[in-house]
């Protein structure tokens, strides 16, 4: 069984701003299952559509979020997300430099 699934949504270079794009990622996670370490280049917003997840961000509390809540995740912020008993959809919404990966894994 597939554990999660994420769908670029849209990319697309932001004006006014050289070198920088959006990036929307629809993000699928099933129940029970614990992400790997990671960080992304750039600022992180994540908007919870449906279900409830932890996400651990290195050296902060741990943020429990649910359906409608969102949490912003700084650049190069080591963090992971853990769903509970139920699946959980979200969105991650990124502004980065053009060209960098959508994350950087640290496999423990």
């Amino acid at each position: 069984m597939e554990k999660s699934r994420a769908i670029v949504v849209s990319q697309t270079p932001l004006t006014g701003t050289d070198g920088r794009e959006l990036l929307v990622v629809l993000a699928e996670v099933t129940p029970d299952f614990t992400g790997v370490p990671h960080d992304h280049a750039g600022d992180e917003l994540v908007y919870i559509l449906d279900g409830s997840i932890v996400f651990t961000l290195d050296g902060k509390p741990d943020v429990a979020l649910k359906a409608g809540e969102t949490c912003h995740i700084p650049a190069k912020q080591l963090h992971f997300g853990k769903t509970a008993s139920e699946a959980v959809k979200f969105l991650s919404i990124q502004v980065r430099e053009l060209g960098t990966p959508g994350l950087r894994a640290y496999p423990e």
